[in-house]
């Protein structure tokens, strides 16, 4: 395990607090256009308002939709990891210790339980001087399904657990000026404050590309070569996943070797991929914590590209066993292999469709890459794109009725995101500047992640809403720890 880049905890949490500024900026939020004013306090943006953006596991005090138009709503601690925005996250530990110092709280105080300082609780309250005005919203217990002491005391879920049961939280109340830190009972319903994420402008070299999204949502696995790059070579990409709640970010291979097309199953529980680790390019099995890796094709040829079925039961693939790549069929355990294309050309970058009935994949059989779908027995052969520009990478909407594809010119290193009806009408570019690597969609289809540089040049995961706006990195060290 590597601790997030030590030097920088360090300097969050011992830097002198500058003044807070709140200048007028605000926050509209993209999922439901409601707005929220902004507060820069000790180099981090908060929101200086709760946040009222209704989902499973959100409450509104008394169950009184007007309570959370006013306070904002109550959220369990599972909604609570997933109710911030894109490019926003649950403040986590040591974001809060960082606020908490900006008040003027002892730094030996801060890892203490109950009630922390003396007057320095005052300094988040409304009308304080930081400009963090805390709303007294109470709370929802889960014994009984009661509400309590709204107007008298706020209490505010961090992202970090201190065990399965508990996560810590925060509570000011009108009684005293000090600090409560404790845990509580992940089922209580308690308010939120969202900071927003941050990117180190000298961060780790190296490229983060080729995301896929968890079934749930919570997750976002890629392949990136950071460590590799730090060892002296750009080749070396291993598969790491990212906790979009808590920011951690986990690597779940190492192996010195390239690994890419990851793909998870339906109940989110394993990870397909490709790997070169056995001197040729194997399609791979693991669970979704790294553990477990099998190799399923075991073949000198070369496979890769797998796409789950959408039962999970088996896999579709590429393979150039037969002399050139043709899509292939096996069993999730790498059993009965069955080969689905016979074409002269070269198929591969298979996708299934949500409902089973099309595979997507990518084709020159007509003089240039474009994509092409098919019944999953290899029947039925439909050309989709009809560009001079090579088309890669299709992957379908959750719901089955679009298809993101990476169009572009390799030449001139030059790629964009384009969003179409499976037929290939209706397309439209929804973001320019992509690294040539494949897009994902976000199990709710409001969102694409895809691979893009950063203003530093550093190659990074993105989160896009459909549209192309609001492009913001996603991978890369935050507060929080880096295994």
């Amino acid at each position: 395990m590597i601790l997030f880049d030590a030097v920088a905890v360090s300097m969050l949490l011992l830097a002198p607090a500058p003044p807070a500024r709140a200048g007028g900026a605000e926050l509209v939020d993209p999922r439901d256009g409601k707005r929220y004013p902004l507060v820069e306090i000790a180099g981090l943006t908060w929101m200086a308002r709760n946040l009222d953006h209704r989902s499973d596991g959100s409450f509104c005090y008394d169950d009184d939709p007007h309570h959370c138009d006013t306070d904002g709503a109550l959220y369990r601690w599972e909604a609570a990891l997933a109710a911030c925005p894109p490019g926003w996250h649950l403040a986590s530990e040591l974001e809060w210790q960082a606020l908490e110092l900006a008040t003027g709280l002892a730094y030996t105080e801060l890892e203490q339980r109950n009630d922390r300082g003396t007057v320095q609780g005052a300094r988040l309250k409304p009308g304080g001087d930081l400009g963090f005005d805390v709303q007294y919203a109470g709370w929802r217990r889960y014994e009984g399904e009661r509400y309590d002491a709204r107007g008298r005391a706020s209490a505010y879920w961090t992202s970090t657990e201190s065990d399965l049961a508990h996560a810590m939280h925060r509570d000011i109340d009108t009684g005293d000026d000090m600090i409560w830190r404790s845990p509580v009972v992940k089922h209580y319903a308690l308010s939120v404050r969202c900071v927003r994420d941050r990117y180190a402008r000298d961060e780790y070299a190296g490229q983060d590309t080729h995301p896929a999204w968890s079934p749930d949502g919570g997750r976002i696995a890629y392949i990136s070569n950071r460590e590799g790059v730090a060892a002296g070579s750009d080749i070396n990409f291993e598969v790491y996943v990212l906790d979009l709640a808590t920011k951690r970010e986990r690597r779940l291979t190492e192996n010195q070797d390239f690994e890419a097309d990851i793909a998870w199953s339906p109940d989110g529980g394993r990870i397909a991929f490709k790997s070169h680790r056995d001197g040729n390019d194997e399609v791979y099995l693991m669970d979704a914590d790294g553990a477990g890796q099998t190799n399923l094709t075991r073949h000198p040829a070369s496979d890769g590209g797998a796409s789950f079925s959408p039962d999970g039961a088996r896999l579709v693939f590429h393979s150039d066993r037969d002399g050139d790549k043709e899509l292939y069929l096996m069993n999730a355990d790498g059993t009965d292999v069955r080969r689905l294309t016979d074409h002269p050309a070269g198929d591969h970058s298979p996708r299934w469709s949500p409902d089973g009935t099309r595979i997507a994949f990518v084709s020159d059989r007509d003089g240039n890459d474009e994509v092409y779908t098919s019944r999953p027995d290899g029947t039925d052969v439909v050309r989709v794109t009809r560009e001079p520009l090579p088309d890669w990478y299709p992957v379908w909407a959750p719901d089955g009725g679009r298809l993101v594809i990476t169009r572009g010119d390799p030449t001139q290193d030059e790629w964009v995101l384009v969003v179409m009806n499976p037929d290939g009408s209706g397309a439209e570019q929804v973001y320019a500047g992509n690294d040539s690597g494949n897009a994902d969609w976000s199990p709710d289809g409001s969102t694409l992640a895809f691979g893009a540089t950063t203003e530093q040049g550093r190659g990074r995961v993105f989160l896009s809403l459909r549209g192309g706006s609001n492009a913001e990195p996603i991978s890369g060290r935050l507060a929080g720890t880096f295994e």
